[in-house]
């Protein structure tokens, strides 16, 4: 069942930087990768391995900013710092995201520093270029998607309804922020977004791919990087299949165009 006015997109949300602060926009360009510079940025270790706020909660204290082809970092109590966004003269190195072992260019050295001095450990900054080729996990639909440096699907969607259901069993209500969705949508009933099969969102049809396994990140405060047990440890008590807690729906894009805050949302399949 829908609401009076139908299912709405009521945010829209990119992360430049795989596991930092994300950007809400009015509207978001779909490429080939999802929306145009989510998560094409890495915080990798020494051995070219990636880092997120499941082991390095701090990650969630740091922002970005994209401006006039330069990416800016910010953090309290830090002073701002912007470099080019897309090395022109990089030479291609290997990192590693979770099973993936994929070329990227290294943004360079102020960026290592600054991120290395907020995250008290060594820690550096890559960029996926256009000529990588990663495959999202799964793909029902047999679109052969491909996705930049997110977990492993091009888009996450969430109902705000789905995020009222968890926090009325939440003796603290969490924001939403706690669970990165790319898109949020507002006019179901809750987890209404399990079912779907097939969405249509403005210019863009997206493909589920499955309900999201949630991990440590949902238990860390996206404005402090402090950890704790909550909402994980309620969405266990009845949102759990097997060993893992359910929460938003994971998505694959077909073609390109762009997605608007409003935009109708057409349920084209579901089951």
């Amino acid at each position: 069942m829908n609401g009076p006015g139908g299912i709405r997109v009521a945010d829209l949300f990119v992360y430049p930087i795989k596991s930092c602060g994300g950007i809400a926009v009015e509207s978001a360009e779909v490429d080939a990768f999802g929306i145009r510079n989510d998560r094409r940025w890495m915080v990798v270790d020494e051995e070219g391995r990636f880092l997120t706020q499941r082991t390095v909660p701090l990650l969630a204290t740091i922002r970005a900013g994209l401006s006039d082809g330069r990416i800016s970092l910010r953090a309290a109590g830090r002073e701002t710092l912007a470099v080019t966004a897309v090395p022109e003269t990089a030479t291609t190195e290997r990192v590693t995201v979770w099973r993936d072992t994929v070329d990227a260019l290294p943004i360079g050295e102020e960026a290592d520093h600054w991120l290395t001095s907020v995250l008290g450990r060594r820690a550096r900054l890559v960029w996926m270029p256009e000529s990588t080729v990663r495959a999202a996990k799964r793909d029902p639909a047999g679109s052969s998607p491909r996705i930049s440096f997110a977990d492993a699907y091009s888009f996450l969607l969430v109902s705000r309804e789905s995020l009222d259901a968890l926090n009325a069993r939440l003796a603290d209500p969490v924001p939403m922020n706690r669970f990165r969705p790319n898109i949020v949508v507002e006019g179901v009933r809750p987890f209404a977004e399990d079912a779907w099969k097939v969405v249509r969102i403005g210019e863009i049809e997206l493909d589920a791919a499955g309900p999201c396994a949630r991990c440590a990140t949902t238990t860390t405060d996206q404005e402090t990087g402090a950890r704790g047990v909550e909402p994980l440890q309620t969405l266990a008590t009845f949102r759990r299949q097997g060993n893992e807690a359910l929460f938003g729906q994971n998505a694959n894009h077909r073609g390109t165009g762009t997605i608007r805050r409003g935009d109708r949302v057409e349920i084209l399949s579901a089951g």
